[in-house]
């Protein structure tokens, strides 16, 4: 149930974006758009920049589990998000203009991405620390990958899915580029 809770307010989050300002949308509009309370939106959620970041974190979530399990490979995950991004254009380029500072879109999207991308590299270096220049290369191409997916999705998908996935993958970083390798 908690899910679908939140599923809820990330819809109602969403549609209220398609209208309006992220930084401008209220918590009484989130909620008024899908019916539930104020006190059930703060029993999910401190606050809508944290569901801002819900809304595709726990889509990403699921994404590095399968990669995990090898259920897909690092060119899946790149085509799902991918897909998101498209799927979700509007919605993403509102995020990634109208929160800033702490709030900011950008920033708190790439500390998730990086985290759980720096978890997987760890695991696949069977617990160790990532090198500095590990560190460093993953943080730029984690960072480099949001503002990539949104230019990519502002254009359209001028660049078809398939062969923008291609290049997000050849611009792995040739310190982290093994870890990611199919096979």
């Amino acid at each position: 149930m908690k899910k679908d809770t939140k599923q809820l307010l990330a819809n109602a989050l969403i549609k209220v974006a398609e209208k309006k300002s992220i930084d401008k949308i209220t918590i009484k509009e989130i909620v008024s758009e899908c019916g539930l309370s104020s006190q059930t939106f703060y029993n999910n959620f401190q606050d809508k920049y944290d569901l801002l970041i819900w809304v595709h974190g726990s889509k990403r979530m699921g994404m590095m589990q399968k990669l995990e399990e090898g259920k897909y490979s690092f060119r899946d995950l790149t085509i799902e998000n991918l897909t998101f991004y498209m799927d979700h254009a509007d919605f993403m380029a509102n995020a990634l203009t109208n929160t800033h500072g702490a709030d900011s879109y950008y920033r708190k999207s790439g500390d998730g991405a990086f985290y759980l991308m720096k978890e997987y590299l760890k695991k696949k270096k069977g617990g160790k620390d990532l090198t500095l220049e590990e560190e460093i290369h993953l943080r730029m191409y984690v960072y480099s990958c949001i503002d990539i997916y949104a230019y990519w999705a502002s254009c359209n998908g001028d660049i078809p899915i398939e062969k923008m996935a291609d290049l997000v993958v050849d611009a792995l970083p040739e310190t982290i580029r093994g870890y990611f390798a199919e096979g």
